[in-house]
């Protein structure tokens, strides 16, 4: 529903079983989701996507290649950060830092493990934008 009272549907992504994560900028004008969407290997749907929407039209879809587990916008919505992994392993996976209009990737950093692949503690310093991701 927009600001001004109006029912907007979106349609639905192909082959997207759900949405989650809905959220809105700061801007009040830039809002974004996880589409949820049927997996290989596993028996229910998986957030594989990001889309985000701007002024009546999707501005950008992400496909990052694996799960989009949390998210969040930045900067009145400029920016939108997600965290992303593989739906099953130790690994808590990478964060990455867009620019919303671009789809740029503005930086990238990926949360440190051992030799066999589980997350460590204290081995590298996160970037602040990372602990805003939801």
């Amino acid at each position: 529903m927009t600001a001004d009272g109006r029912d907007r549907l979106i349609p639905k992504e192909k082959d997207q079983e759900g949405a989650e994560k809905i959220q809105v900028a700061a801007d009040g004008k830039t809002v974004g989701w996880l589409v949820e969407s049927s997996a290989c290997c596993v028996s229910y749907p998986v957030p594989l996507e990001l889309v985000l929407w701007r002024n009546g039209r999707i501005l950008r879809r992400v496909h990052p290649g694996m799960a989009v587990w949390s998210w969040a916008f930045l900067e009145n919505g400029n920016k939108v950060a997600f965290r992303m992994s593989p739906l099953h392993g130790g690994w808590s996976g990478e964060c990455v830092l867009l620019d919303t209009s671009s789809g740029k990737t503005l930086d990238s950093w990926d949360h440190p493990v051992d030799a066999n692949g589980n997350d460590t503690e204290g081995d590298s310093e996160e970037p602040g934008w990372v602990s805003q991701i939801q």
